[in-house]
């Protein structure tokens, strides 16, 4: 059927098409409610293709329109409702925001919302899973240092003798502990190069290939109303790594600390006794 003004173009998301039992080419009509009008509005569109989100909520209830014919249909005018800017890095947010903020400050109907207002539910899921992952490193890091305390401690006794020989022959308390702290550096920088090598060894490749979670998941899935699908691909700066490496051999170091202390204090006599 030929119109005088052809419909516009919509969009169905899939399981909403599904439901309408409409295919490309037909013919749908969209009724809305426009803003200070007392009747609905109506207005016919050919469906041009179907998108699905990953979501089933959205899909079956969800369409797109051009602008244009979503102001005409809700007698908006030039206007908008909402007006969403996509920006190049994650770290921008902040200093985005507050400049539209400036920059629209006589415009008082107008709210300016960065992503962790709006999205209030994902930023929250995300701090929490940061959370989550501090205390599993915290909990990781406590067992590390519980190991190394062990290690050196046991290597301590058993050289209780040599120390108490070394101290007799004029190695004083403060060269001692001096001595086993080295020994806990030289271990530290080597732990340190051997992880370093490995994690970004790990990180090149998972950063190349990636990891699908559509595979992991069996599907796409969401977090707080967000579908995520596809693969996901690390990313490391210098400062992460160089952080973590000083945290690492700081745990080391501090494990060490009580081992060389109680070498140093030894009394020679009763060391060389030692068995």
């Amino acid at each position: 059927m030929e119109f005088k003004n052809q419909p516009a173009d919509i969009y169905l998301g899939a399981e909403l098409a599904k439901t309408l039992k409409v295919e490309l080419g037909d013919r749908v009509v969209v009724t809305v409610s426009p803003l200070d009008a007392e009747r609905p509005t109506s207005a016919a569109f050919f469906v041009r293709g179907t998108f699905r989100t990953g979501l089933d909520e959205m899909d079956a209830g969800y369409a797109e329109i051009p602008i244009g014919e979503a102001q005409k249909l809700l007698k908006l005018g030039a206007k908008t409702t909402q007006v969403a800017v996509l920006l190049s890095g994650l770290d921008d947010t902040e200093s985005a925001t507050a400049s539209l903020r400036a920059e629209l400050t006589d415009q008082e109907e107008l709210e300016v919302l960065s992503w962790k207002e709006a999205l209030r539910e994902l930023y929250e899921a995300i701090v929490l899973d940061d959370a989550g992952l501090y205390a599993m490193m915290a909990i990781i890091f406590v067992i590390v240092a519980i190991g190394i305390f062990n290690t050196v401690l046991m290597s301590v006794a058993e050289r209780t003798r040599e120390f108490g020989v070394m101290m007799a022959v004029g190695t004083s308390k403060w060269r001692l502990f001096q001595i086993i702290m080295a020994e806990a550096v030289i271990l530290a920088l080597a732990s340190a190069v051997v992880g370093v090598g490995l994690g970004l060894g790990i990180h090149g490749l998972v950063g190349h290939y990636g990891i699908d979670i559509t595979a992991l998941a069996g599907g796409d899935y969401e977090i707080a109303g967000i579908a995520f699908g596809g693969k996901i691909y690390s990313r490391l700066t210098p400062w992460v790594v160089t952080k973590w490496t000083l945290v690492v051999i700081g745990i080391v170091l501090c494990s060490a600390a009580y081992p060389a202390t109680r070498a140093s204090l030894l009394k020679p006599v009763e060391a060389m006794r030692h068995v």
